[in-house]
C-alpha cells in the first residue's frame, strides 16, 4: 500500500541522516529495512518520483545547505561540510549542489 511505501521512504530518509560521513547504499537499505532492492526503488518511484540515489543525493545535498547557512565561514569551510555529508569528490559536489540550488556552495550565503 501507499502507507507501507511511504514508511519505507521514512525509515530510508532516517538511515541517510544517520549516517551522514557514510550513505547507505541500496543494498544496506535493503538489508536494514529488510525489503527488496525492487521494493525499494518502487517505493522511492512512488512516494518521492524520484529514484532512492537521487533522493538521498537531494537528501544529503539540503544538510550541507543547512550546515552552510547556519554557521559561518570560519566556523565550518565548505569542504567540510561536503565531507560530512559524505561528498568527497568535490568537484562532482560543487556541480551537483549547483545543479540542485542554482549556485555554487561557496556563494551560498553564511550565518553572520
Amino acid at each position: 500500500t501507499y502507507a507501507c511505501r511511504a514508511d519505507i521512504v521514512r525509515r530510508s530518509h532516517e538511515l541517510v541522516l544517520a549516517q551522514p560521513e557514510e550513505p547507505p547504499s541500496i543494498m544496506d537499505l535493503s538489508a536494514s529495512l529488510r525489503v527488496s532492492r525492487r521494493t525499494i526503488q518502487n517505493s522511492f518511484q512512488s512516494v518521492t518520483q524520484m529514484n532512492p540515489v537521487a533522493y538521498m543525493r537531494a537528501v544529503r545535498l539540503a544538510q550541507v545547505r543547512r550546515v552552510l547557512t547556519t554557521t559561518t565561514h570560519d566556523d565550518v569551510h565548505v569542504r567540510e561540510a561536503a565531507f560530512r555529508w559524505g561528498f568527497f569528490n568535490l568537484g562532482h559536489f560543487a556541480n551537483e549542489y549547483r545543479s540542485h540550488f542554482g549556485e555554487l556552495p561557496s556563494q551560498t550565503s553564511r550565518a553572520r
